[in-house]
């Protein structure tokens, strides 16, 4: 994911922001990396878009609080279960 979000930091400090917009929305259709949404948050934001910069900022919190939960293994019916600490 560094590579995306290098070459849209690029794109964005040379104020390109419809080229990091439309890179990082295709890195979007790969991934849901909370830094990805992040980096969109910011550029919809430079670009006026509060809204869509706000919904992209609520996406990478959610995103980050994911990948902070321990995975789960699944139980005997085949549904998940935290594992034990």
């Amino acid at each position: 994911m560094p590579t995306w979000t290098a070459s849209a930091g690029f794109y964005y400090r040379q104020g390109k922001l419809d080229d990091a917009r439309g890179l990082l929305e295709r890195a979007l259709i790969r991934t849901e990396d909370p830094t990805v949404h992040d980096h969109l948050g910011d550029v919809y934001l430079k670009l006026g878009k509060t809204k869509e910069a706000s919904c992209s900022g609520q996406d990478s919190l959610r995103e980050f609080a994911k990948a902070l939960q321990p995975e789960a293994d699944p139980d005997e019916n085949g549904q998940r279960q935290p594992q034990a600490g």
